[in-house]
Protein backbone atom coordinates (compact mmCIF):
# COMPACT_ATOMS: atom_id res chain seq x y z
CA UNK A 1 0.00 0.00 0.00
CA UNK A 2 1.44 3.18 -0.87
CA UNK A 3 1.30 6.70 0.75
CA UNK A 4 -1.04 7.86 -1.65
CA UNK A 5 -3.69 4.96 -1.08
CA UNK A 6 -3.01 5.27 2.57
CA UNK A 7 -3.98 9.24 2.87
CA UNK A 8 -6.97 8.31 0.53
CA UNK A 9 -7.99 5.58 2.52
CA UNK A 10 -7.54 8.26 5.94
CA UNK A 11 -9.69 10.75 4.12
CA UNK A 12 -12.37 8.61 2.73
CA UNK A 13 -12.51 7.38 6.64
CA UNK A 14 -12.76 10.94 7.65
CA UNK A 15 -15.73 11.81 4.92
CA UNK A 16 -17.54 8.84 6.35
CA UNK A 17 -17.47 9.75 10.07
CA UNK A 18 -18.23 12.83 9.75
CA UNK A 19 -21.10 11.89 7.81
CA UNK A 20 -22.21 11.00 11.51
CA UNK A 21 -21.60 13.82 12.94
CA UNK A 22 -24.63 15.59 14.59
CA UNK A 23 -25.65 19.07 13.48
CA UNK A 24 -24.51 20.57 16.27
CA UNK A 25 -21.69 20.18 15.53
CA UNK A 26 -21.06 20.71 11.90
CA UNK A 27 -22.78 24.03 12.65
CA UNK A 28 -19.80 25.26 15.35
CA UNK A 29 -17.06 23.42 12.53
CA UNK A 30 -18.84 26.07 9.90
CA UNK A 31 -18.54 28.82 12.46
CA UNK A 32 -14.62 28.25 13.72
CA UNK A 33 -14.11 27.99 9.50
CA UNK A 34 -15.67 31.32 9.05
CA UNK A 35 -13.75 32.60 12.04
CA UNK A 36 -10.61 31.23 10.83
CA UNK A 37 -10.94 32.70 7.55
CA UNK A 38 -11.86 36.12 8.69
CA UNK A 39 -8.35 36.17 10.41
CA UNK A 40 -6.55 34.77 7.08
CA UNK A 41 -8.09 37.58 5.53
CA UNK A 42 -7.55 40.42 8.04
CA UNK A 43 -3.71 39.29 8.64
CA UNK A 44 -3.68 39.15 4.47
CA UNK A 45 -5.14 42.90 4.59
CA UNK A 46 -2.37 43.72 7.02
CA UNK A 47 0.93 42.19 4.77
CA UNK A 48 -0.45 44.12 1.58
CA UNK A 49 -1.83 47.49 2.26
CA UNK A 50 0.19 47.97 6.00
CA UNK A 51 -0.44 47.97 9.33
CA UNK A 52 -1.26 52.01 9.87
CA UNK A 53 -3.51 51.33 11.82
CA UNK A 54 -1.76 48.81 13.80
CA UNK A 55 -3.76 49.02 17.12
CA UNK A 56 -7.06 48.30 15.07
CA UNK A 57 -5.04 45.42 13.02
CA UNK A 58 -3.93 43.90 16.63
CA UNK A 59 -7.71 43.94 18.34
CA UNK A 60 -8.83 42.50 15.29
CA UNK A 61 -6.79 39.69 15.15
CA UNK A 62 -6.12 39.12 18.75
CA UNK A 63 -10.30 39.14 18.78
CA UNK A 64 -10.83 36.48 15.96
CA UNK A 65 -7.83 34.21 17.72
CA UNK A 66 -9.50 34.59 21.04
CA UNK A 67 -12.83 33.73 19.22
CA UNK A 68 -11.56 30.30 17.57
CA UNK A 69 -9.90 29.38 20.69
CA UNK A 70 -12.59 29.60 23.15
CA UNK A 71 -14.91 28.34 20.50
CA UNK A 72 -13.34 25.89 19.77
CA UNK A 73 -12.45 23.92 23.32
CA UNK A 74 -15.15 25.25 25.66
CA UNK A 75 -15.63 22.74 28.33
CA UNK A 76 -19.77 22.61 27.52
CA UNK A 77 -19.31 20.90 24.28
CA UNK A 78 -17.65 17.97 24.56
CA UNK A 79 -19.38 17.05 27.62
CA UNK A 80 -22.51 18.05 25.60
CA UNK A 81 -21.88 16.15 22.58
CA UNK A 82 -21.02 12.55 24.30
CA UNK A 83 -23.03 10.60 26.74
CA UNK A 84 -19.99 9.07 28.85
CA UNK A 85 -20.55 8.52 32.71
CA UNK A 86 -17.17 11.16 32.90
CA UNK A 87 -19.52 13.77 31.75
CA UNK A 88 -22.08 12.54 34.01
CA UNK A 89 -20.28 13.51 37.12
CA UNK A 90 -18.85 16.37 36.17
CA UNK A 91 -22.04 18.12 35.55
CA UNK A 92 -24.58 15.81 36.44
CA UNK A 93 -26.95 14.33 33.94
CA UNK A 94 -29.43 16.92 31.98
CA UNK A 95 -32.71 15.12 31.17
CA UNK A 96 -34.04 15.53 27.48
CA UNK A 97 -37.49 15.77 28.58
CA UNK A 98 -37.77 18.86 31.07
CA UNK A 99 -40.58 17.39 32.83
CA UNK A 100 -38.10 13.92 33.73
CA UNK A 101 -36.37 15.11 36.94
CA UNK A 102 -32.83 13.10 38.12
CA UNK A 103 -31.06 12.99 41.43
CA UNK A 104 -28.07 14.45 41.22
CA UNK A 105 -24.95 12.50 42.97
Amino acid sequence: MTTIDKVQSSLNSLVQDYKTTPVKLKVIDMFLAYVLLTGIVQFAYCILVGTFPFNSFLSGFISTVATFVLAGSSPPLPLTTTSSKVSDSLLGSFPEDPGEQEELV
